[in-house]
């Protein structure tokens, strides 16, 4: 399974479509803040990495 963050985050999402991620993506435009892109991760990568409560639920 692949899922995606940005390279300024050090959670990983299920989707695009999270709440979470949304409210991060959003919250960098009106701050004038850069707009990281957005990559997939491996489950390998993840495991460096924490899981979005939002759309991963508790771990």
């Amino acid at each position: 399974m692949l899922y995606i963050t940005t390279d300024a985050s050090d959670f990983y999402h299920r989707d695009q479509e999270c709440p979470a991620f949304q409210r991060g993506r959003n919250a960098s435009a009106p701050n004038n803040y850069e707009s990281h892109p957005i990559r997939e991760v491996s489950e390998e990568e993840t495991a460096k990495m924490r899981p979005c409560t939002t759309c991963l639920g508790e771990t």
